[in-house]
């Protein structure tokens, strides 16, 4: 069973959402930096170079912003994962990409989250717990991630179902 992203909208809206904190901080850098900076280079007073500094501050948010679009058009281009009969595969675009497999015997759960902002689009994440850690994959359609978590499930059922019993003694 393969799953894959295939809305946008959501996946900027949260990005957006999740890096405010990080656009007012570089912001504020860029703002107070130029502040200082400006008015040196150029040998005037603040005021003078006021429009410069605020114009400076607002074109590096614009390019953040399109920044953030971008990535998570690539991210909703090309994202999935997959069950087979011994991995889930996972793909994940964007400007960082990555791809790898996780042997089912590795796998303790793989279960569907949703935030507040994401039951607003009917998109989750499908959260894959393993021994050495977690793997979170967004911007899947709900009711085909809760299809996958239940596709895993069964998939772990027929293989314990297959292992013979041991008595203790």
């Amino acid at each position: 069973m393969k799953i894959t992203v295939k809305k946008t909208l959501p996946i900027i809206v949260n990005n957006f959402i999740y890096s405010l904190t990080k656009a007012a901080v570089y912001f504020t850098i860029i703002f107070l930096g130029s502040s200082i900076i400006l008015p040196l280079i150029l040998q005037r007073d603040t005021g003078e170079v006021a429009w410069l500094i605020l114009l400076l501050s607002t074109g590096f948010m614009v390019l953040f912003a399109i920044r953030q679009v971008i990535d998570a058009k690539l991210h909703a281009k090309n994202t999935s994962v997959e069950l087979t009969a011994k991995t889930i595969n996972c793909e994940v675009s964007g400007f960082n990409s990555s791809s790898f497999s996780i042997p089912l015997n590795q796998i303790s759960s793989v279960h569907v989250h949703q935030a507040f902002v994401d039951k607003i689009f009917d998109v989750s994440s499908v959260v894959i717990s393993q021994i050495a850690g977690t793997v979170v994959v967004y911007g899947f359609n709900v009711s085909e991630a809760k299809a996958f978590s239940k596709a895993f499930s069964e998939r772990q059922s027929e293989v314990y179902r297959r292992q013979p019993v041991v008595a203790e003694r």
